[in-house]
């Protein structure tokens, strides 16, 4: 079994007991670098994509996209230069006394805050991040970290790192019978009888924690308590909302395909083709067929005012979902115009409305 590692298999976790102390002893750092994504973009799009956007570039000037924002502007000026807040016009404009002079010119003005964020943005060179969807897949090296117990599994080593990065550390181990109830909390839902408790506690065998796990994994209940994240994700009911909320026929297949193939530890790209195009994979089964009833677990009208608008508001869920849970991506935003985060143009959430 893969990803369950120390951290999960002592019941370790994470404490701010010392980190009043630790935060004490040691000097204030300095500020963390500017996260692009996270920080600059929304800022921008909220503060400035009204005139220098995806849709609008006034004066030459669009921060939508980097070649674009980095670009010089009509005037001549550049609104950002990389590591010289002195030479970016966006400074000055944001940051100005002068009414006429200052960005945006209407509705309310850029925060200190946001100011100070875009200005050490641009000190520290202006790195221009991408969504993490977007960004090519890598093979970090798992760090060595001062516990050796927490570099036996590479994903416990990053997590000891980033705890001690923040100056925290973690809780000591569990005892023996908070660690078999939480294992069986977390991969039954369901609390373990005080016979296995006792068999754990006096099971000095060194993979005893190993083999517990494995034996819960195998349990039917298994698939039913985690399927559940997943009936959650993809908004799962059997009833269609709406005035009556009349039951959904047969959304219980749907259902137990789902634990099925939580207890099969079926493949997650198998997973999702079969969600996806169940009905048109080289071979085809009831199982692939019933995964397909991923497309009615959304709401459904009955009796819809206007049908036309009730039928693309059915398609919307439904790529809205698919965005969401399958690509982590906001794709319904490019219903009604370009997405000004993302790069998705309206025409591509049509082309994929055309799929659906």
């Amino acid at each position: 079994m893969t990803g369950f590692g120390v951290c999960g298999a002592i019941g370790e976790l994470v404490t701010r007991s010392d980190a009043a102390e630790v935060a004490g002893a040691q000097e204030t750092p300095p500020p963390a670098t500017v996260d692009f994504t996270k920080q600059v973009q929304p800022i921008l799009a909220k503060r400035c994509f009204a005139c220098h956007g995806p849709d609008k570039a006034e004066g030459g000037i669009s921060f939508a996209e980097q070649e674009s924002a980095f670009a010089e502007a009509e005037s001549g000026e550049f609104a950002i230069v990389p590591g010289d807040i002195d030479a970016s016009m966006l400074v000055a404009r944001i940051t100005t006394d002068d009414e006429f002079e200052r960005m945006p010119p209407e509705g309310d003005p850029v925060t200190a805050a946001e100011a100070e964020l875009l200005t050490r943005w641009i000190d520290e060179g202006a790195a221009w991040g991408k969504h993490f969807a977007f960004e090519p897949m890598g093979n970090p090296e798992p760090p060595q970290v001062a516990d050796p117990l927490w570099n036996e599994n590479p994903i416990d080593a990053f997590l000891y790192k980033s705890l001690d990065d923040a100056g925290l550390k973690p809780n000591a181990s569990a005892d023996r019978r908070t660690l078999v109830r939480r294992a069986y909390y977390d991969l039954t839902g369901l609390p373990p009888s005080p016979a296995a408790v006792d068999a754990f506690i006096n099971d000095d065998a060194p993979d005893a924690f190993a083999n517990l796990v494995d034996q819960l994994l195998q349990s039917p209940h298994y698939g039913e308590r985690w399927g559940r994240h997943w009936l959650d994700l993809v908004r799962y009911a059997e009833t269609n909302s709406f005035e009556r909320d009349n039951p959904k026929q047969n959304a219980w297949k749907y259902r137990d395909y789902v634990i099925k193939s939580f207890n099969d530890d079926k493949p997650y790209d198998q997973f999702v083709r079969e969600q996806l195009a169940g009905d048109e994979l080289d071979t085809v089964t009831t199982e692939t067929l019933t995964a397909t009833g991923y497309y009615r677990l959304g709401i459904w009208d009955d009796e819809p005012a206007d049908p036309v608008q009730a039928r693309f508001d059915e398609m919307d869920d439904l790529i809205t979902t698919t965005g969401q849970a399958f690509l982590g991506l906001t794709i319904n935003c490019a219903r009604c115009h370009d997405h000004k985060i993302d790069p998705i143009p309206q025409s591509d959430y049509y082309s994929m409305l055309s799929f659906f």
